[in-house]
């Protein structure tokens, strides 16, 4: 039997017409056609997705798949290679590295409709199979999204990313419109509202409304509001506004001396009102985002953004999510942890800077789930490599960086340190320092690394952690696991397609190098060339 690569991808086609029987759809809103008055008339939708589907050699599905008896026309004129890595340069730092080329079909002008539809972001499948099996034991081997088309008058070329493509767009995609009251002021009128992870700490709140003295903390419901300060000096709790029988803050009435140096608060929309003027700055402390629960570990609120942040919903649960890999990251690091959003950080940089301080990263599994993980030392192999699976004479070992004698991981970030001079006299040294520090470092270190390799490195993190004694763990855990000179080893094999991905734990058994008993490795990276049937893995041990 041959082998077949068929590819099925989604593309855009504007033209097509769908009709949505029950209500109607409403005047004016994009995408429908002939909107109805009357309930149960229907509306027509207006665009939609068409599969294509195309193959390197020809195939039909059989009759008890899905699609059934599907042709795969043979115009796939060059497969596909791919690239991925768990991360670039010595370390994880977040988001894996990955790539899949180039796909070309043939097109003698019977496809040129292709060309009229909408690509760009588009999924594309990639599977793998035997010409004469059914469709359904062919194996999904990679799936990704377009970036890019170019055609000509012999083919279509299709650029194709993977799929980490769809989270480069604003974490925070909910805006204040300027119009005043909680829709913030004409100064504030396209900034993005701020957004709180966790058990924060010094956060400085958006003024929204200046009349009301209403501040914004986050931009939806949020878990608590543990202290209010005017410059470092803490202003005390009046309740909240479902507790005081309002609907929201800007019905509190605060009147009475009594008042001065209080405030109420709106959990539900992440808001505080103070019932005086302050001196100075206003900063909080509390819990953030508890829409669908309080979250606070770094595998949960990475879960959380991606499964409900962005300008639409990038993420289906439970089908688009690898939810093994974020409950062993959970069962790796449950530390709790803040997260605050910046202004215009995307949804990409935000994994990256969750992940990245605690040596893990993210990803895309084989078959298109959000995936997590952390770089550790290899536990339970799942497979076994020897001489026998590897090209002759083409492994290789080469540095991965340098070793670690000192690692520093930080923890109680200030998230707006405050100039020592401005805050109020009342408070003592120790308060001023608090208030005033940057970040605080929790050090493990080893002289005797340094005196084996002189050039071994000192190493800080800006984490976040809020607890000491778990940035001291993760300090602990990194220098033991980065104290060594790691080591990066190439293997080609002969027959690997498809076998591996980023994470696998490996045994590489040789009579060479010290191996004759094995070594547990990671593989850190992967490439794989479908048309030369070459594979060559990156293993770090």
């Amino acid at each position: 039997m041959t082998r077949v690569v068929a590819m099925i991808a989604d593309p855009y086609d504007r033209s097509v017409s769908t009709a949505v029987d029950g209500l109607p759809g409403l005047p004016g809103l994009p995408g429908t056609l002939g909107a109805g008055t009357g309930r149960g008339e229907g509306f027509t939708v207006r665009g939609g997705t068409v599969p294509v589907y195309v193959s390197d050699a020809g195939y039909v599905s059989h009759a008890n798949d899905d699609p059934p008896n599907r042709h795969f026309p043979p115009v796939l004129a060059r497969s596909f290679s791919l690239q991925v890595s768990a991360f670039a340069g010595q370390e994880p730092s977040g988001r894996s590295r990955a790539g899949a080329g180039t796909v070309e079909i043939i097109n003698d002008g019977s496809l040129d409709g292709l060309t009229e539809l909408a690509w760009d972001g588009r999924a594309v499948r990639l599977f793998v199979g035997d010409s004469g099996q059914p469709f359904s034991s062919f194996q999904l081997v990679y799936q990704c999204t377009v970036d890019g088309m170019q055609w000509n008058e012999e083919g279509i070329s299709l650029n194709l990313a993977d799929r980490q493509l769809i989270f480069d767009q604003p974490l925070q995609s909910d805006l204040f419109d300027g119009t005043g009251g909680l829709a913030g002021s004409e100064e504030l009128s396209g900034r993005a509202k701020p957004q709180v992870y966790g058990a924060f700490f010094n956060v400085a709140p958006v003024l929204i409304d200046p009349l009301n003295l209403i501040y914004q903390i986050h931009d939806r419901q949020m878990a608590a509001v543990s202290a209010v300060r005017d410059n470092g000096a803490g202003l005390q709790p009046a309740g909240e506004v479902s507790a005081l029988g309002l609907d929201e803050v800007g019905d509190w009435s605060p009147g009475s001396p009594d008042d001065d140096g209080t405030f109420i608060t709106d959990l539900s929309r992440g808001l505080i009102r103070l019932a005086s003027s302050p001196v100075g700055q206003i900063t909080c402390d509390g819990r953030g985002d508890a829409a669908g629960g309080y979250v606070e570990t770094t595998a949960d609120i990475v879960r959380r953004i991606a499964l409900g942040r962005g300008p639409s919903r990038l993420i289906v649960e439970p089908t688009g999510l690898d939810q093994a890999a974020f409950d062993d990251l959970n069962g790796k690091q449950p530390a709790p942890i803040q997260y605050v959003a910046k202004d215009g950080v995307t949804m990409a940089r935000a994994f990256d800077e969750l992940l990245g301080p605690i040596g893990g990263f993210w990803g895309f599994t084989r078959d298109g789930r959000f995936t997590v993980g952390r770089l550790d030392v290899p536990a339970l192999a799942n497979a076994t490599i020897t001489e026998k699976d590897i090209v002759e004479a083409g492994l290789s070992r080469e540095p991965m960086g340098r070793a670690s004698w000192r690692r520093q991981v930080g923890w109680k970030l200030n998230n707006h340190p405050q100039p020592v001079d401005g805050l109020a006299a009342v408070l003592s040294e120790s308060e001023k320092e608090t208030y005033s520090a940057e970040i605080r470092f929790a050090t493990a270190e080893n002289i005797n690394i340094r005196t084996e390799n002189k050039l071994a490195e000192p190493f800080s993190i800006h984490a976040f952690f809020t607890v000491e004694a778990d940035a001291q763990a993760e300090a602990e855990r990194q220098l033991a696991f980065y104290g060594a000179e790691p080591g990066r080893w190439r293997v080609p094999l002969i027959d690997g397609l498809f076998r591996y991905w980023i994470g696998d734990v490996v045994t590489l058994r040789l009579w060479r190098f010290g191996l004759e008993e094995g070594r547990n490795m990671t593989v850190i990276a992967i490439s794989e060339d479908v048309d030369r049937n070459e594979t060559v893995l990156e293993l770090r041990g």
